[in-house]
């Protein structure tokens, strides 16, 4: 007896996303890279929208948040974008040049850590709180430490944290106020026992990486901040090359 074969038919999705990237494809269309908040990243077609006149129904700009109509057909790994509009509007922030940059790191840092089509409400959080945080009127971090913050928090919440309490090889934990010895290629402290690491980290300010990267606004000092950005650069050079070779 022959079954009729079940259609599967076209999904529409309707959230709020941020754009992580525009690739022109064509005369007039263009690939998006988005991050929406109930569907993780995902990648859509966005139909005329680079003419001179695109259609009403689409207004994309990165920073702000979006609220995104899209389209999804069986076997098909690109969706569709139907309809977008700006739901949240950062006007001190586009106005900062210092805001500025610190945005598009953090959401270049997102576009390589969040998965593919994979709902991640962490990463969601953590750079929209970013987003308005530099977007307020008394910020209470300068950009720049907001964003070595923003470093710390994202490699925790995709597994790829600093370990900060004791050595990542041995688990041997470190005294409260002691200075450690630290190595971003491998993921934290490392004791005299397993070698040790290229850096010293004194008490005051592992104890304010830890506070960081749980979220306490201010906690980094200044000074550290473009240390602790080359530190989340190197973590994420390591991560993401050895899963890229797993793969």
């Amino acid at each position: 007896m022959n079954h009729p074969r079940t259609r599967r038919l076209k999904v529409s999705h309707r959230t709020e996303a941020l754009l992580l990237r525009q690739v022109p494809y064509g005369e007039a269309d263009a690939i998006l890279t988005l991050l929406c908040r109930d569907l993780g990243k995902v990648s859509a077609v966005a139909r005329g929208v680079l003419r001179p006149r695109p259609r009403a129904t689409v207004l994309l700009e990165p920073i702000h948040r979006l609220w995104v109509h899209l389209d999804e057909s069986p076997g098909v790994e690109m969706m569709v974008l139907r309809e977008s509009r700006l739901e949240g509007v950062r006007h001190r922030l586009v106005r900062r040049l210092d805001a500025l940059d610190a945005a598009g790191q953090g959401l270049r840092w997102v576009r390589a850590l969040a998965p593919p089509r994979a709902p991640e409400p962490t990463i969601w959080l953590e750079i929209e709180a970013f987003l308005e945080g530099l977007d307020g009127e008394t910020p209470a971090a300068s950009p720049r430490s907001s964003l070595a913050a923003l470093g710390l928090r994202l490699l925790r919440a995709v597994g790829y944290g600093f370990e900060l309490e004791g050595c990542v090889r041995c688990g041997k934990p470190c005294p409260q106020e002691a200075s450690a010895r630290f190595d971003a290629k491998q993921g934290g402290l490392v004791c005299q026992a397993c070698g040790g690491g290229p850096l010293v980290l004194r008490p005051e300010l592992r104890h304010a990486l830890v506070r960081a990267e749980q979220g306490e606004d201010g906690a980094l000092p200044a000074v550290e901040a473009e240390a602790v950005l080359d530190w989340v650069d190197l973590a994420l050079v390591v991560h993401l090359s050895v899963g890229e070779q797993r793969a």
